[in-house]
């Protein structure tokens, strides 16, 4: 599976993320808390809000501000029941500093992760309309705990996924933040959302008497994309390499990324084959000394050499002064570890392993051009 890259830096952003750090400052006084952040499927809405967070962490503006971010999940059957609530108690929960805190969050978050009875449950899961004030009081009651004096922007991403619990709490939110320095940020895909009744009606609720502001996000340009395969790529890229990976994913950045990691991990693949192919071509061009093929000794070499060049038993005695009864012997040994019947099987094998120099190769070098160039005897005159 190819794994993502990720840009470090976030790229043609800027002006949606001031538009965000503008409508989260500019809460003082403003008695709409929600804003939109739409976009469709991969255009880089979760990145914008991790940015906001970082730039809220490192150094907001306004002191006390904590952020809370959840997602809503698609099940098998469905949404997932207030997955994006227990998130948002979750992020709550690290950020309050002090015990009355903690312990308004994890009143909270018991009505969903601990034990609760049945009626809470159905009211979590936005089947029991009647009891559901209860833990709506009570997730509220957690976020007026953690943000003090200060303000809490509370992030709920992917909402056109959202189940009627969660969808429940957004309405209730935005009614009752109002009253709060407080901001209710909801990312959606535009047309997903569009396609379910119940999200739909409640969007265009908050759009209708409490939306601040709202945020587009759009596919990259050209240049934007480009830019964001070069951050992306771990080396640079040849220009007009990069601009058809950027025109190939037509501006969408999770696209982008995914192409670049393709093309990455495919890079890779080639250059490990490349290698190994390069490795068993030397190793086919060169025979190491010390290889002794069959486990040959060195003089068993020197007379397979020998029969390589078609000599007889008597020859190979006179060339290497060795008795008739020896040279055979050798033979014999030398044809059992070959595994050959013959010494014409036995002059091939010598042959293909480089055992037999040629008569030019003998004459250019002053040697007997039959013997086994590094044998001991290689350079000993043949008596005549």
């Amino acid at each position: 599976m190819t794994r993502r890259l990720v840009s470090p830096t976030l790229i043609g952003r800027s002006a949606e993320l001031a538009t965000l750090r503008a409508a989260v400052d500019g809460r003082e006084g403003e008695t709409r808390p929600v804003v939109f952040v739409r976009g469709d499927a991969g255009a880089g809405k979760s990145r914008l809000l991790d940015e906001l967070r970082r730039s809220l962490d490192d150094g907001g503006r306004r002191p006390g501000t904590v952020f809370a971010l959840g997602h809503c999940v698609l099940g098998v059957d469905g949404a997932l029941p207030c997955a994006a609530v227990v998130e948002l108690l979750d992020d709550l929960g690290r950020a309050a500093q002090e015990q009355a805190m903690r312990e308004s969050v994890d009143a909270a978050r018991q009505l969903f992760v601990g034990e609760p009875d049945a009626a809470i449950a159905a009211d979590a899961a936005g089947t029991a309309p009647a009891g559901a004030m209860r833990w709506l009081e009570a997730v509220l009651g957690a976020v007026q705990a953690v943000a003090g004096d200060g303000r809490v922007v509370l992030a709920i991403d992917d909402v056109q996924w959202a189940d009627a619990g969660t969808i429940d709490l957004i309405a209730f939110l935005a009614r009752r933040l109002a009253r709060s320095p407080s901001v209710l940020l909801l990312a959606y895909r535009e047309r997903e959302a569009r396609l379910r009744p119940e999200v739909a009606r409640c969007l265009d609720d908050l759009e209708t008497s409490w939306l601040r502001d709202s945020v587009f996000i759009s596919y990259l340009g050209d240049r934007e994309a480009v830019q964001l395969v070069d951050a992306i790529a771990a080396a640079p890229m040849p220009r007009e390499r990069a601009i058809r990976i950027a025109r190939r994913a037509g501006g969408n950045p999770l696209f982008l990324e995914q192409l670049v990691a393709a093309e990455a991990e495919a890079e890779a693949v080639a250059q490990q084959e490349e290698e190994a192919e390069s490795v068993a071509a030397a190793a086919d061009r060169v025979q190491p000394e010390g290889i002794y093929p069959w486990h040959l000794s060195d003089r068993e070499r020197e007379v397979l050499a020998l029969v390589g060049a078609g000599r007889t038993n008597r020859e190979i005695a006179e060339s290497l002064f060795i008795t008739d009864k020896t040279a055979s012997s050798h033979v014999t040994h030398i044809l059992d570890k070959l595994g050959v019947d013959s010494r014409v099987e036995a002059a091939l094998a010598a042959a293909a392993a480089g055992l037999v120099r040629t008569e030019q190769e003998g004459a250019e070098s002053g040697l007997d051009g039959d013997i086994f160039q590094g044998s001991p005897d290689a350079g000993r005159a043949r008596p005549r």
